[in-house]
């Protein structure tokens, strides 16, 4: 289950000496034993977070406790949600939760974050609970200014053998103000959303090969989505242990992200170079890239029809006011007030509501990019998935996340001009309040006649690729849920091909191109009206050697992640990247 709320909140540590796992006990009578510990205590900027939950039932029947999750940020909203557990008699239940933290507003520094999360059950008083706030960047005594790192998890064992060395490479010779969490690897994520907070992850190699099978393949999932490791080694011949069909190259590409294997000996010159190539690649952000094509281009702007609702109003205020008094209630009639007043008022409404119909419809209208990205080592199909929509009249305005895939969502605040004082104008991020239980979200993701914008990650089972058959005349096999309008072929020669029009289950021949030709294609057609961090998953996801295939699907919606089922979406575009399975046969 999934609590949309974050459970804890912090700013800038000093050192690397917090570690994470600290647990929190909810005020109770001794009849029940409740303990809450979040994996990261200094909680994110954005993503999720795993957060454990442990309860000791010492009374006799079977009891239910239902936690109910709150965080405010004054200039962004609220994320809100709850989750459940029963526990038997006598007994000890545990669960783990992932937390969806909301994301730092659009003003610089560490923005102010609330959270209030109350127990509502048995032997628990009214409003106990965890109540834990988040330290603005000033507190700290760094100026909001300051430029800070990505969000980065360390080890414990990595902090204490490196602590020294990281905080000084980061801070005195980067001059990064540094924000991130010691993390304990024993309580590694069994869910690859609970990596989604982190930029990056530092960690022994011992650390690793102590992590059982499932968390392993948890870390190379998000790694596949785009995560960055980097593990220390006693000496580069040093391998860790990697799961069956995976093997190191000069450590590990695997989908969008990386394993990047550390010498012990290197340390100090290979935190500077990790964590600079980090800053310089773009994180998932509420904020909007500056100077670059988006979605919003591609979607007509809400228009505010100034007359039309002046001429409303007056027409309103005369009849509900001297029309009202002077005509339909005169003399001895002004008892006819109690009810031409109403009716007048519900009748202005009615007229309100038809022009909001007849000028904006209903649903809403939007633009939608993904990315897919296979791990047929994982048998998995990660999808990154960016939208920006614009509404009419909502009927509805909840919706169900698909029930079988493990999804991450994110609002992207939309920011909006207004007037400021002296003649100015201003950036204004908009309040919105989410709420999400489960696969389920409503609130604040979609409003009548609103712009939003928000940013999706799934992973999902697949067992669909492209097929090459090597030659003179090299031909493909797709296997993928679309057909595809154009495909590019690296094989293993490292020749480049193409194909065009591309349908499920059929062999199409290939015509040799170069890869400027693709390279001119990717930046001219593919990498347009999307954002910075897709781009750059986007580019992280095609090595420099074959075999591998990039797509665009000709049936975007068949991979797009559904949300409002109302929007229309108008503008829609779906690529696929991964390896290319070599016919065998061909190949001798």
């Amino acid at each position: 289950m999934v609590l949309a709320a974050v459970l804890a909140a912090g700013g800038l540590l000093p050192g690397l000496a917090v570690a994470g796992g600290k647990s929190h006990t909810v005020a109770s009578d001794a009849s029940v034993e409740i303990t809450v510990t979040p994996w990261i205590d200094n909680m994110p900027k954005q993503g999720m977070t795993p957060v454990a939950v442990r309860i000791v039932n010492r009374a006799p029947q079977e009891r239910a406790w239902e936690f109910v999750a709150k965080q405010t940020d004054y200039r962004a909203g609220e994320m809100s949600g709850h989750f459940a557990m029963r526990v038997p008699a006598g007994g000890t239940a545990s669960g783990t939760f992932l937390i969806n933290v909301l994301p730092d507003s659009e003003s610089s520094g560490r923005g102010y974050k609330n959270v209030n999360i109350s127990v509502v059950g048995p032997s628990v008083p009214f409003g106990m609970g965890v109540y834990l706030t988040t330290s603005s960047s000033g507190s700290s005594g760094s100026s909001s200014s300051a430029k800070w790192s990505p969000f980065i998890g360390v080890s414990e064992q990595f902090d204490q053998a490196h602590r020294k060395a990281f905080k000084g490479v980061v801070e005195d010779q980067m001059h990064l103000q540094w924000q991130g969490d010691t993390v304990s690897m024993a309580q590694a994520p069994l869910d690859w959303r609970g990596y989604t907070s982190l930029a990056q992850l530092w960690l022994m190699d011992s650390e690793w090969n102590g992590l059982s099978e499932a968390q392993r393949q948890t870390m190379l999932t998000w790694v596949g989505a785009g995560g960055n490791v980097c593990m220390v080694v006693p000496s580069p011949e040093t391998l860790p242990t990697l799961p069956q069909g995976l093997e190191w190259k000069d450590g590990l590409r695997h989908g969008a992200g990386s394993i990047t294997l550390v010498p012990s000996f290197k340390i100090g010159e290979s935190i500077s170079s990790n964590v600079k190539a980090l800053s310089n690649k773009s994180e998932v952000t509420s904020k909007r890239d500056k100077g670059q094509e988006r979605l919003f281009e591609l979607v007509p702007p809400l228009t505010l029809r100034g007359k039309l609702i002046f001429s409303f109003i007056l027409i309103f205020g005369v009849m509900v006011g001297p029309v009202n008094l002077f005509y339909f209630a005169r003399g001895n009639n002004r008892p006819r007030l109690f009810w031409t007043t109403p009716l007048i008022s519900f009748t202005g409404a009615a007229v309100l509501v038809a022009v909001m119909f007849l000028q904006d419809g209903t649903g809403g209208t939007g633009a939608r990019v993904l990315l897919a990205t296979m791990l047929p080592q994982q048998k998995q199909m990660v999808v990154l998935q960016e939208q920006y929509s614009k509404t009419g009249v909502l009927l509805g305005r909840s919706f169900d996340l698909p029930e079988h895939e493990s999804t991450w969502l994110m609002p992207i605040p939309t920011v909006r001009v207004v007037k400021a004082r002296y003649g100015g104008t201003e950036e204004r991020q908009e309040k919105r309040n989410y709420a999400q239980d489960d696969i389920h979200a409503s609130g604040g993701w979609f409003a009548s006649r609103a712009l939003q914008s928000q940013l999706l990650q799934s992973v999902r089972l697949n067992r669909g690729g492209i097929d090459l058959k090597e030659g003179a005349n090299p031909t493909v096999i797709s296997s993928l849920a679309s057909p595809l309008s154009h495909l590019y072929v690296m094989d293993s020669k490292q020749q480049m091909w193409v194909a065009e029009k591309v349908p499920v289950g059929q062999s199409i021949p290939l015509k040799q191109v170069s890869r400027d030709q693709f390279n001119n294609w990717l930046q001219s057609s593919a990498q347009v009206n999307m954002g910075d961090l897709m781009r750059s998953r986007m580019e992280a996801g095609i090595p420099a050697s074959g075999p591998w295939f990039f797509a665009q699907a000709a049936e975007p919606a068949k991979l797009a992640i559904p949300t409002l089922n109302s929007i229309r979406w108008e503008h829609d575009r779906a690529y696929i990247t991964g390896p290319v399975t070599i016919d065998s046969a061909a190949a001798k």
